[in-house]
């Protein structure tokens, strides 16, 4: 990406106002979600590289939250601070706090925000790649090399 692209959603493009932005390179804007995550007490937050498996994104993040209300501030706090610090809209925001899965899409990096339950069942970390052994015995799944049912 250019060093210097109008920002929103994702789509480089802003509407509101006209106004220049310094856009993030992905690598950084996961570091961000990364960040941001964590500070509002988020669990396992983990990026994953996607070096050219897929060209819908660069990377995921995938964060764990406590509770459905969790899961929802943490959507929320996320979007704030991406639209606050680069003028960053999400591109496509989709789940709920109910389904336990919240995902936020800003193109170059998309957002897991998930519960527990819902990470353990989908188990992102194992699809997309990362350290797929210790990603499991993390979540519950494995212990000593061997898959927990």
């Amino acid at each position: 990406m250019d060093a210097e692209k109008i920002v929103s959603g994702g789509a480089e493009e802003n509407i509101e106002a006209g106004k220049k932005v310094k856009a993030p390179e992905a690598g950084q804007l996961a570091d961000d979600v990364v960040e941001l995550a964590d500070a509002k007490m988020a669990e396992d937050t983990i990026k994953i590289a996607l070096d050219g498996m897929t060209a819908i994104s660069d990377y995921f993040v995938i964060a764990t939250a406590n509770s459905e209300t969790h899961l929802q501030a943490l959507a929320g706090h996320i979007e704030r601070a991406l639209r606050e610090k680069y003028n960053l809209r999400v591109y496509r925001e989709s789940g709920s706090g109910q389904a336990g899965w919240i995902v936020l899409d800003y193109i170059s990096v998309v957002v897991h925000l998930m519960t527990g339950e819902a990470r353990r069942k989908y188990n992102l970390e194992a699809l997309w790649g990362g350290d797929t052994a210790e990603a499991l015995e993390r979540l519950g799944k494995m212990e000593n090399g061997k898959t927990v049912k």
